[in-house]
This record gives C-alpha cells, structure tokens and sequence, in this order.
C-alpha cells in the first residue's frame, strides 16, 4: 500500500492545494480504491488465506471477523497508504533521485514481505488444504489464480490509464 499512495506523487504539480484535493491523491485514492475492492473480494473469498493461514477464519464469529478487518483495514491499507503519499510528496520535494531512491527502498521492502510469506502467499485455499499441501497455488491455471492474476492485470492496467491522465492533464 506504501507504494500505491507513493506512485503519482512524482507527477505533483499542485503544492499549493490541500493534499486530500490534488490530482494526484485522488488518482492513488481511486487506485487504492480498485486494489482494495479486490483485496475484499479475496477476503470474503478466501478468507483463510488472506489471513495467511494463521488462524482458521471458520472459528471466528462474523462481527469478530468484521472487527479484525477493520483493524487490519488501518494498519495494513490505510495507514500504509498515507504514508506512502507524504513520503513520496517528500522525496519529491527534495528531487527527483530522492523520489526513485524511496521507491526503490519501498518496492525492495515490500519484496522482503512477499519472499518472507511466499509459501503462504502462493498457495490458495483454506488453511486445511494449506496445512495437507492440496491449497491451489497461484501461479497455476485455477480459479483463485485467475480471479487474483486477472484482478492484478486489471489494476496494473487502470494504474497505467491513471498514470497516462495525469500527465496528460499536466502537459
């Protein structure tokens, strides 16, 4: 998410407006939006792995359920998310090198995440097809592969359109 409220902040040219009414806030608020409708579907989905397979979400009462996601909602996408746009507002504001230098940082960060978890991560399931080895993994052609892959590839390319606006609205 650090890097979702990160990646538009290079393209600000609106120093003088409050943040929340930038251009470029709002574009990585519209892309946080689709990431996050998707990590919602993924959650009501495949709610054991979402959690990644810690703890058995069958357990769980719905509004326990809904109480930790919440929580999950401030530390894991909201908080991440702002802090991703003021961080990239100021590596911005130093130059550019700085802006590219923190990305960087971020993306190597959040693929330290990614390997940490890739056992977790990669197989899709509930968390007794997990625990037996029988969880679909999510680089082979299923369906919580394609729903993922497929919502990935949607979100790179609504990224991409976003991008592609900016900077025509800005030249």
């Amino acid at each position: 998410m650090v890097i979702l409220g990160m990646l538009y902040t290079r393209l600000e040219r609106e120093p003088e407006k409050p943040f929340y009414r930038t251009k470029t806030f709002l574009a990585s608020c519209r892309l946080a939006g689709v990431f996050l409708a998707l990590v919602l579907v993924s959650y009501v989905l495949y709610p054991d792995w979402m959690w990644m397979y810690f703890f058995r979400t069958s357990d769980l009462s719905f509004s326990r359920q809904i109480s930790l996601l919440g929580g999950v909602f401030w530390m894991l996408y909201a908080i991440p998310f702002l802090a991703g746009y003021f961080w990239g507002v100021a590596f911005r504001a130093k130059n550019k090198m700085a802006w590219w230098a923190g990305s960087l940082v971020n993306l190597a960060l959040e693929g330290l995440l990614l390997f940490t978890f890739w056992e977790r991560y990669r197989a899709i399931g509930t968390r007794e097809e997990f625990f037996r080895g029988a969880a679909a993994f999510v680089t082979d052609f299923n369906l919580p592969a394609v729903l993922l892959n497929g919502g990935g590839i949607l979100l790179l390319i609504f990224g991409v359109w976003q991008g592609w606006r900016l900077r025509r609205i800005e030249n």
